[in-house]
């Protein structure tokens, strides 16, 4: 076999495909972001979609200290909203951060 033949493959699973072949590959998978990153993607909304749009985060009159607290406060935001994953651990409360805690 050439050492520089490269195949891709873009399948559902089937049982007669060899096993082996899965085994011996690299695999990709293309996965929206996961984590802190998705939070602040969607915080943020790269299309102006998110709870803080451009005009927000670039107001008159605010200088850079507004935009390093703006962001602060989302990525706090994130942190706290990825922390859900773990429940009441750590929490004298059990409280359900959302976007709208944001807002």
């Amino acid at each position: 076999m050439d050492p520089n033949f490269r195949l891709l493959l873009s399948s559902k699973s089937d049982y007669t495909f060899p096993i082996s072949i899965l085994h011996h590959g690299v695999k990709v998978a293309v996965e929206p972001p996961q984590g802190l990153k998705n939070k602040l993607l969607t915080s943020f909304g790269s299309s102006g979609s998110g709870e803080v749009t451009e005009g927000i985060f670039m107001k008159e009159n605010k200088g850079l200290s507004w935009r390093r607290l703006l962001f602060s406060l989302c990525f706090f935001n994130a942190i706290i909203q990825e922390r859900n994953k773990y429940g009441a651990l750590g929490w004298n409360i059990p409280y359900e951060f959302t976007s709208s805690d944001l807002e």
